[in-house]
């Protein structure tokens, strides 16, 4: 079974959205990191491309999102069940990021990561 994790728009000027799909998930699953899959769901600034990953049903997630440095600029935990996140391109202490590269990583609750994926902000 599969889960999904999307984002939009992208590139993004005043906020990102994270959308999950994890309650689909029928129980646990063998193996072990998720996988992306490329899997494009269309062109253009307003879409952006489907993450997949093995998962476990109604978990919650970490999201974590870095700079292209590598540096943790944000985090936030994702209730199970929660469908969508909004993230206003801002960092930790809600200081707005500079235009860029960023690079966003879902961790499920138990320490699974699904697949990362990239977003720019583009002011």
């Amino acid at each position: 079974m599969t889960g999904t994790v999307a984002r939009g728009p992208n590139p993004a000027r005043d906020h990102v959205t994270f959308y999950f799909n994890l309650d689909s998930l029928g129980g646990a699953t063998g193996g072990g990191m998720g996988s992306a899959v490329a899997d494009k769901t269309a062109e253009g600034p307003e879409t952006d491309y489907t993450r997949q990953a093995d998962g476990i049903a109604g978990c919650s997630v970490a999201l974590y999102i870095y700079d292209i440095a590598g540096r943790l600029v944000y985090s936030a935990d994702i209730p199970a069940g929660t469908t969508s996140h909004e993230w206003s391109l801002v960092d930790r202490r809600g200081v707005p990021l500079a235009r860029g590269l960023y690079i966003y990583a879902p961790v499920l609750d138990g320490g699974r990561a699904l697949a990362t994926g990239r977003t720019v902000i583009a002011r």
